[in-house]
């Protein structure tokens, strides 16, 4: 397949979730959900590669545009500042624009690694998955286990953890 049609549609899922995330309330997976249904619907009309950058572009504008939103519309009071994120930590501390420009420089950032690693990826990735594959159940159970160990409640009537 021709890489300009796929380019298209990330660009073009993109430019949608820019504007899908200042819509209060409307969640980009149900987006997601409802194309892919629509796509199942028109019985595969859309080539399955195009549909994939398009929702990897929705995705993508998704977390870099709602990080406005998130800082500054759900700002909330001082008194939940121990369970606050760090976007609405720096605007209670009136930093709300540095904030928003982190987040800016962190997707970037994150954009410059993945770009820089591409070419490497391809010949790295499965002598990694050779090694980790046959241990890939011990290794998930340990995470959930530590998951489950952090979260454990403390501070309560239950005992010391």
């Amino acid at each position: 397949m021709d890489a300009l049609p796929l380019v298209g549609a990330a660009l073009l899922g993109t430019v949608l979730a820019s504007l899908l995330a200042c819509i209060p309330g409307l969640h980009i997976y149900s987006v997601a959900g409802i194309l892919i249904v629509l796509n199942l619907k028109l019985q595969g009309r859309v080539d399955g590669e195009v549909l994939a950058l398009f929702l990897l572009g929705l995705v993508v504008g998704y977390a870099v545009v709602n990080a406005i939103p998130s800082i500054f519309l759900g700002a909330p009071d001082e008194s939940t500042l121990f369970i606050v994120l760090p976007g609405q930590r720096y605007l209670l501390q009136e930093r709300g624009f540095e904030a928003a420009v982190l987040t800016g420089v962190g997707g970037l950032g994150g954009l410059l690694v993945l770009v820089l690693l591409a070419p490497a990826l391809p010949r790295v990735l499965p002598a990694i998955h050779t090694v980790v594959a046959p241990h890939l159940h011990w290794i998930l159970a340990a995470i959930i286990a530590f998951m489950l160990m952090s979260e454990w409640p403390r501070g309560s009537d239950r005992g010391a953890t």
